[in-house]
């Protein structure tokens, strides 16, 4: 779409802060969570621009998966204690496939204690949002890997390019597989 080149981009914080910028319309646009969107758009302040968890509206502009969290550790950890590190990614491995078999009514049920002053409905519904977003496979492609390469390596971030077998190891998450089958 042409907005790195369009917009400065800056973090605003928490949702409270998030909140808060938009509020003095200084902000002309959050890249947040949907109960922030909700909030926003019932008190007059905002409104949905671009729905990252509609797959149709997702594909048409950034044509399919792109890496955007993962869990990163310097070589010298992993070469330091590879079982703690296998445990580690085993760890994250299971508790997405939990995620993926369960409802958001369970998976508040079971974080509630952990939410803070969150409320249920917002928790709910980012819950709901993430389901679908997730990518259950724990995997970067090649082509994905590429169009997030676009974000990554673009004069702005001051990062040097580096390709897939610069950054990921998939050694973990195969093992993790083979031990817990999705």
């Amino acid at each position: 779409m042409g907005l790195d080149q369009k917009v400065t981009w800056i973090g605003t914080g928490n949702v409270d802060t998030m909140m808060g910028s938009l509020k003095t319309r200084q902000v002309d646009v959050l890249v947040s969570s949907l109960s922030l969107l909700n909030d926003s758009k019932e008190q007059g302040w905002g409104t949905l621009l671009f729905d990252g968890t509609d797959e149709t509206i997702w594909n048409k502009y950034i044509g399919g998966k792109v890496p955007v969290t993962a869990h990163f550790t310097l070589q010298a950890t992993i070469d330091k204690d590879p079982p703690k590190m296998q445990a580690f990614v085993t760890a994250i491995w299971r508790a997405t496939q939990w995620i993926r078999k369960h409802s958001p009514d369970e998976i508040h049920d079971t974080i509630e204690q952990y939410v803070g002053s969150t409320s249920r409905a917002a928790n709910i519904l980012e819950i709901t949002a993430l389901q679908k977003v997730v990518d259950y496979d724990a995997s970067i492609d090649a082509a994905a890997f590429a169009r997030g390469e676009k974000v990554w390596f673009r004069e702005m971030t001051g990062i040097k390019p580096l390709t897939p077998a610069d950054l990921v190891s998939p050694t973990f998450i195969e093992a993790a597989r083979k031990a817990y089958p999705a």
